[in-house]
């Protein structure tokens, strides 16, 4: 028989009001050093798409997809104006500091800690059960991906918004201002739908909570009070029922006919498998992955396939055995299952062979916690007829593993996400026959500037997947920057030759040209690109590189302002460079002058700057910069150039 719930008040640890602070603090101090890592994966592209850079858009944000709003760089149609807001707000006040980014992403985090503990206290359990789950919930090892990388910080929303919605519908019952308390639980429903779509289960959980641990004033039988609980939670499936009407065209769209009996009976092994793996992840988190590259079984017999079939029927098993007689972890178990079914990827619309990834654990763990937490307390907690001795050991031995295991595995696995080298390596690691994972590292090694390695590393991505444009068009770039121009010249050939529906082919194929020294076609390059992207920051960019190239530097300045995002110190200095080639040398100075503080080691900007203010009769100020010239480079032609401009303005000097 499984024992009831521990004792709401009381028990064996003495917890006052400092237990959440410290639980917070705790939570904190695993990922504090995350602050310092550098932007990933999607981050760039999203963060860099000019609806995201700062509040102007509020209009777009509010009804566009992802995909609108990054003119195509992030496939899905992600339909998260929560997500898009907050970035917005981000990016306004701190720019694309990466620090500041991930803060925002940690205290989501921790308020949503916060949220757990206070929860599980309205539901009756105790003191005792609400540190133990949001202790168990601030260190879960799964929840790195969602913390540390910031595009994934829809994650975080949802279980925020949906569990602030559950503690104000708690809160509603029972009290005088119960109409507040509903419409703050009404608004964060709403909030929640637009956080994520998972959140449209939200409603039954709601239901689940009050029909198992109904607040102390409803002394109903069963079946009055789940009529009740369903009574109260009406309005919020009104939200989620009207929520999906509004989605269904996107998620049909996405789906592409495969929304079908017999296509969903070919996803069920599939479904099972991630359903095994998310409850490893869920109760053992000793494996976790920036990217699974599963291939999806295709019977119910493979290993994983019948796992998660025979994890589904001891889950309903147990969840039958706790409904009468152990209620609170009866809604742990029923809390994971219905959190989970949406991310299982039964339904086809995730663009991915098997839609799988860390981060969608963030609100299917809250009932993971709420489990663990109970099982812990109550081994914690005497009872007669147990041996005593025996399960305080346990309960011991479970808090200590929580304590110790989970910040280990933490500290050891989020570094992984310090930047993309390290970040695609791992991929790599993990799945060295992927194609896509070798690609992001040949990117990263490109921007690091290890042209050789990206070659190789693209050339083995191309030969498990030669038809992919973004690969190949890279490719040809690189192929051009390593003096190998005809074969990228090939390349580029071949993609126009095909319907160009990518956006690196004009990226990538201007920026060759304007390598070569080719500016008027990089100019026509661009410019047919712009006509298909037109909002593309990148495309601007070389626009405006071409332009200036061409001897064109006041037709170049508004394409490097629509390039202009607060993170890119290059086009800032681009920017500067046609600003003073046009005469408009105050803004010059201002743009030159920004683009060196952010560029400590690079002399061009420098030199411009030095150039202009000379110009302009500020002959100290031109000085210094030739000076820090020097600094930077002691020898070769910049050298020699600063010191003779040096040597002429000190001359200058003494001879006023």
């Amino acid at each position: 028989m499984i024992p009831a719930a521990p004792a709401a008040r009381g028990g064996p640890l003495p917890l006052g009001p400092w237990i959440l602070p410290l639980i917070l603090l705790l939570g904190a101090s695993v990922y504090v050093n995350s602050l310092g890592y550098q932007l990933v994966w999607d981050d760039v592209g999203l963060l860099r798409s000019e609806p995201f850079r700062h509040l102007g858009s509020l209009p777009r944000l509010l009804t566009e997809d992802f995909t609108a709003l990054t003119d195509g760089e992030l496939a899905g149609r992600y339909y998260r104006p929560v997500q898009a807001l907050s970035l917005a707000v981000d990016t306004t006040l701190w720019g694309l500091q990466p620090g500041p980014l991930r803060l925002t992403n940690l205290l989501l985090h921790l308020l949503a800690t916060a949220l757990v503990f206070g929860l599980v206290e309205l539901l009756g359990a105790g003191r005792l059960v609400a540190a133990l789950a949001a202790l168990v919930f601030t260190l879960h090892p799964a929840h790195a991906e969602a913390v540390v990388f910031v595009s994934a910080r829809d994650n975080l929303w949802v279980a925020v918004t949906a569990l602030t919605c559950l503690w104000a519908h708690r809160r509603a019952a029972g009290s005088a201002q119960w109409a507040l308390w509903m419409a703050a639980a009404l608004a964060a429903h709403l909030l929640a739908t637009l956080s994520k779509e998972v959140a449209v289960v939200v409603p039954m959980l709601l239901t689940l909570a009050d029909g198992l641990c109904p607040p102390p004033h409803i002394r109903l039988p069963a079946a009055a009070r789940w009529r009740w609980a369903f009574r109260r939670s009406l309005p919020y499936f009104g939200i989620s029922l009207a929520f999906v009407a509004f989605r269904v065209p996107a998620l049909l769209a996405l789906a592409e006919g495969r929304l079908t009996a017999a296509g969903l009976w070919e996803r069920l092994p599939g479904a099972l498998e991630i359903l095994a793996r998310y409850l490893r992840l869920l109760f053992l988190p000793a494996y976790m992955q920036p990217s699974y590259a599963q291939a999806r079984p295709l019977s119910l017999l493979g290993a994983w396939p019948a796992l998660g079939l025979a994890a589904l029927v001891a889950l309903l098993a147990a969840l039958a055995v706790a409904w009468r007689r152990a209620p609170f972890p009866a809604m742990a178990l029923a809390w994971i299952l219905i959190t989970l079914t949406p991310v299982v990827d039964l339904i086809p619309v995730s663009f991915r062979t098997m839609g799988l990834a860390d981060r969608y654990l963030v609100l299917p763990s809250v009932g993971a916690s709420l489990l663990l937490a109970w099982t812990i307390a109550a081994l914690l907690t005497p009872r007669p007829g147990r041996p005593r001795a025996a399960c305080a050991a346990a309960g011991w031995a479970g808090l200590l593993f929580v304590l110790v295991t989970y910040p280990a595995l933490l500290l050891r696995y989020v570094p992984v996400w310090q930047d993309n080298l390290t970040l695609f390596s791992r991929m790599v690691e993990a799945a060295p026959s992927d194609p896509l994972p070798l690609f992001n590292l040949g990117l990263a090694a490109m921007e690091a500037g290890d042209h050789p390695r990206a070659i190789v590393l693209l050339e083995r991505s191309l030969a498990l997947d030669p038809a992919r444009p973004r690969a190949r068009a890279t490719l040809g770039l690189l192929y051009v920057l390593h003096g190998r121009a005809r074969e990228g010249s090939r390349i580029f050939d071949a993609l126009q030759g095909e319907a160009v529906t990518d956006v690196s082919y004009y990226v990538n194929r201007a920026k060759a040209h304007v390598f070569l020294g080719e500016s008027a076609q990089a100019v026509a390059v661009a410019a047919e690109g712009l006509l298909r992207f037109p909002r593309r920051a990148e495309l601007h960019e070389w626009l405006g590189r071409a332009l200036d190239g061409s001897g064109r530097p006041q037709e170049a300045i508004p394409h490097f302002r629509q390039a202009l995002a607060s993170d890119q110190p290059l086009v800032e200095e681009a920017l500067g460079l046609s600003l003073a080639k046009s005469g408009e040398l105050p803004e010059a100075v201002m743009r030159l002058r920004r683009a060196a503080e952010a560029l400590p080691n690079r002399a061009q900007p420098r030199r411009a700057l030095a150039i202009v203010l000379e110009a302009q009769g500020q002959r100290e100020a031109s000085l210094s910069w030739w000076r820090e010239i020097l600094a930077l480079t002691p020898s070769g032609p910049a050298a020699r150039e600063a010191a003779a401009a040096v040597r002429r303005l000190e001359t200058a000097g003494g001879a006023r």
